[in-house]
């Protein structure tokens, strides 16, 4: 009788652990969208600060691509408050370089893809968190798919440097991308609950953690919004 009960207790501090933990991420990730949102508005509002990012597009591009694949490595490497400040750079950083971008759009495409980007986001979130089963064998698929992905993003902006890409091939690429986002969502959300267990009691592991899941969560969420209103642009159109 006694060690069901401590095992009954046990299971549900670990759920509160986790669920705090969880908090956590999603409380830095919203921090770094809207960090991003603000960031983008003022950018839009100055002609020069949008000449200027889009004239630095290529080389701000291959920084964000640097510090977001480098990230986990600076955050096990020094305190969370620091890799908390890098992850806010990090955002900051997205929101002037996508800023150019989104003055092709109008405010009603910007903000339907942002609701559209938030309840994918969501649904996937809960999806993943909730499901009775291990997404586990999603993994292989999305190392693959994802790896595939990119290099068909990278020649697309290859092929926008050296002449114009048909807006048919950029609508192919967002039609791929937003499912795959949802999937990995899902993926590693459910792989932070299944795993939780390993690190929860290390307070300094699971900070760091959390702000290098925040980020990854960050990133898909801003694909999942380029791509979104990429599509609803073109239906626009």
């Amino acid at each position: 009788m006694f060690p069901t009960t401590n095992n009954a207790t046990t299971s549900v501090a670990q759920d509160a652990q986790l669920a705090a933990h969880m908090r956590m991420i999603f409380n830095y990730m919203t921090g770094g969208v809207a960090l991003s949102g603000m960031v983008a508005w003022l950018t839009m509002k100055s002609p020069a600060a949008s000449a200027f990012a889009a004239q630095s597009g290529i080389i701000l591009m291959i920084v964000w691509f640097g510090m977001g694949m480098f990230f986990h490595k600076i955050a096990f490497k020094t305190q969370p408050a620091t890799a908390l400040l890098c992850f806010g750079l990090y955002s900051a950083m997205t929101g002037f370089m996508f800023a150019p971008m989104l003055l092709m759009y109008t405010g009603a495409d910007i903000t339907l893809a942002f609701f559209a980007a938030s309840g994918v986001f969501l649904s996937a979130s809960l999806y993943g968190y909730t499901t009775g089963k291990s997404l586990e064998g999603l993994g292989s698929f999305l190392a693959v798919g994802g790896i595939a992905l990119v290099i068909f993003a990278v020649v697309l902006i290859v092929w926008s440097i050296f002449g114009t890409v048909p807006e048919g091939l950029s609508l192919v690429l967002s039609f791929l991308v937003v499912p795959f986002i949802t999937l990995a969502i899902a993926y590693k959300i459910n792989q932070i609950r299944d795993t939780f267990s390993a690190y929860g009691g290390d307070e300094l592991t699971s900070a760091r953690l959390a702000i290098v899941n925040a980020l990854g969560f960050y990133t898909d969420f801003v694909v999942l919004f380029i791509h979104i209103l990429n599509i609803i642009g073109a239906m626009r159109r």
